[in-house]
């Protein structure tokens, strides 16, 4: 079986007890896990702490809105292709013959 580790409450900044409420390090972050977004999170604990789930839910963000941005980049990419595929043929096909209107044998 799994041994439970014991979190000891001590201050990454001074070394020593948390002071807790009385820390200015000490917030509240409410809102979902990044983790599992069907889970809230509300609790008070060290900003440096927190900064964990800060930089997961800033990774998750980033990483959501490149989806976007991917999908802009195919669709420009698939239209650019077709433009070229046009531009090939046209230029694949010899040209017509002109008609000169309008001559004046002099």
């Amino acid at each position: 079986m799994a041994e439970q580790l014991q979190r000891k409450n001590i201050c990454p900044l001074l070394r020593e007890p948390c002071l807790g409420a009385d820390c200015k390090w000490y917030l509240q972050l409410t809102g979902t896990d990044p983790q599992d977004p069907q889970k809230a999170v509300d609790g008070w604990d060290c900003a440096i702490v927190w900064q964990v789930q800060a930089a997961l839910d800033v990774r998750k963000a980033v990483t959501g809105g490149l989806d976007g941005v991917q999908k802009a980049t195919e669709s420009f990419r698939n239209q650019s292709l077709k433009a070229a595929a046009i531009t090939a043929t046209l230029l694949a096909q010899p040209p017509a013959p002109m008609k000169v209107i309008g001559r004046a044998d002099g």
